[in-house]
Formats: structure tokens, sequence, C-alpha cells
């Protein structure tokens, strides 16, 4: 055995995979009785079991890092003022330092893609609504870094509330040195009943009126933030709105049947108990 032949040892970290089998070939003339060498069985198993420890880790961390590349999460909801139909929205949160292909250029890469499988009742709409991507770092390609969303439209009938759509998402992870294997994920998505049309989580808004002219229209306080309080004692509530500067300024209601809407009166301004008018940060 020739002094070059423990270079392998010594450069098996470059690469690792291609310099064990290339070591492997001189095991049997070290562990031959006709070897020279003083280099025992038990000093090679035990070199042998470095190697695959470190191999085992190395495969380990590979693995790990391509799951942390990318995060996928898909919700379905529905649009507002069109009713039946729904956007399915698909998120990706790309891990710092990884990318993902819109456009591969001159690349080899997979550009990502996205798939619906649809229960029966439900109708895709139109293309997908892709983010926008930026210079890859290879000659014509574009790609998407850290939190990217997709949508598209889906009509969906009554019938298929409660169904489920399959969303695929086609990708390759990569970063400026390396590229994981494509992947292909699925997610599953419930389609929940729509509200019915015209109805909303929050109340029609209301144009609330001072005398014959809607609150505001004078004196053009910005932000105003209206509450009911009954200011003076009287047993009934008034107006008070805050303006941008502090002011709090308070209308009376001049509506005392108790029946019907209030009709608020001129706005007076809040006084303390020394009869100055009140002021308050609102910061």
């Amino acid at each position: 055995m020739k002094n070059d032949d423990f270079k392998y040892v010594q450069y098996m970290p470059l690469n690792l995979p291609t310099s064990v089998l290339i070591y492997q070939s001189r095991l049997y003339s070290l562990c031959s009785p006709h070897s020279r060498h003083g280099i025992t069985s038990a000093m090679i198993r035990h070199f042998a079991a470095a190697v695959l420890a470190s191999l085992v880790l190395f495969s380990f961390s590979t693995v790990s890092a391509a799951e942390k590349a990318v995060t996928i999460n898909a919700s379905v909801q529905p649009e507002t003022e069109k009713p039946n139909q729904f956007s399915v929205m698909v998120e990706l949160d790309i891990a710092s330092g990884w990318h993902i292909y819109d456009d591969v250029g001159e690349g080899a890469e997979i550009p990502t893609s996205l798939k619906l499988k649809l229960p029966e009742g439900v109708t895709a709409i139109g293309d997908w609504d892709r983010p926008i991507s930026m210079d890859g770092n290879t000659l014509g390609s574009m790609v998407y870094e850290g939190q990217v969303s997709f949508s598209k439209s889906v009509a969906v009938q009554p019938s298929a509330y409660g169904e489920s759509i399959d969303v695929t998402v086609s990708y390759q992870a990569c970063t400026d040195l390396r590229c994981n294997r494509p992947k292909n994920k699925t997610v599953s998505i419930v389609i929940p009943k729509a509200e019915p049309s015209g109805s909303s989580l929050f109340d029609s808004p209301v144009i609330v009126n001072v005398k014959d002219a809607p609150l505001n229209t004078v004196t053009k306080a910005q932000f105003l933030s209206p509450g009911m309080f009954d200011v003076d004692g009287d047993e009934q509530v008034e107006l008070v709105v805050g303006d941008l500067f502090g002011n709090v300024g308070v209308y009376e209601n001049l509506n005392t049947s108790g029946e019907g809407d209030p009709v608020w009166g001129p706005r007076e301004s809040l006084k303390g108990i020394d009869g100055k008018a009140i002021q308050t940060s609102n910061w």
C-alpha cells in the first residue's frame, strides 16, 4: 500500500459518499494478514462507524432543510356582493434565504404551478391571480421570496357547501447554492356556507342629522367619535362627539315625546364645573 492511499482519509469530508466507495476498496488490503501498515480491524471498524454516522447526519440535515423551505396554507372565502362565488386563497411562506420560481428562464428548475381538484357543483372561473415576482439569479428567471399569495375564483352551487377542494402546489425551492428536489403538496379546504346575498357582518351606516343637515357639515371637524350619554342628568341621552383637536361637543335631543327618531339640537361645548369648555388630548 502506497502512502498516497491515505489521501482518501484526508479528503473524505469533501465528497463523503464517493470517498466512502473508493475507500472501501482499500479496506481489504488494510485488514489482510499480509498488511504491514499496523492498521487493525478494530481501527477500521471505528472509522467506518464514524463515516456512517456522518452520512446519516448529512442526510438528516438535507431533509430538514427541505421541509422548512416552504410552508403552504389555503382557505376558501365568499366573495363580497357575488352570490355563490368564492375565492380560493393559497399562501406560501418561503423561508429566509430560499426562493421558488415563477419563470425559470434558461434554468432547469421547476416553475411554481397550482391545480384545483373540484367537487361536483363547483366550477373554476378564470386564471390564478399570481403575486409579483422578482429577478432571479439565472438569466431570464423570476422568483418568489418571503410571503406570497395566489387566488382564484370559483362558482359554487348550494349543493356543494361542505364539500372539499384539493389544491396541489408544485414548486422547487432553491438557495443561491443548491436546490431541493421538486415537490407536489396537496392541501384540502372545506367550502363554507355562503352568507345570504346582501348580508353583512356590520349594520348599515346611519347618517346622524343635526337639525336638517348631516352632522359635521358645518364644523367640518375630523375623526368623529360619537357616543350617547346623559350629560345633564335629565334622564335623556345626549349625542356627544369629539374632534381631532380634543374638543367635545354635546347635541341635545329635542324630541322629548319618547317616540320616533331623535332630533338633535345645535352643538354646545361640553363644559366643566368651572363653566369652561373641556378639551382633552386625543393621543
